[in-house]
């Protein structure tokens, strides 16, 4: 679990993984990874851990 207020951009998260912000929950599968861009998304792809 992270808490999303404290990722900065770039920060990589590899699944499974949960991710609380103010205002939603995301959850990133354990196939995929996450990518915190510049403006504070979160840019999910297949290819995280297996």
């Amino acid at each position: 679990m992270y808490d999303g207020t404290c990722l900065h951009p770039d920060h990589e998260i590899e699944g499974p993984a949960i991710v609380e912000e103010p205002f939603t929950t995301i959850v990133i599968q354990g196939s995929q990874k996450a990518v915190v861009d510049a403006f504070g998304n979160y840019v999910i792809t297949q290819g995280g851990a297996s």
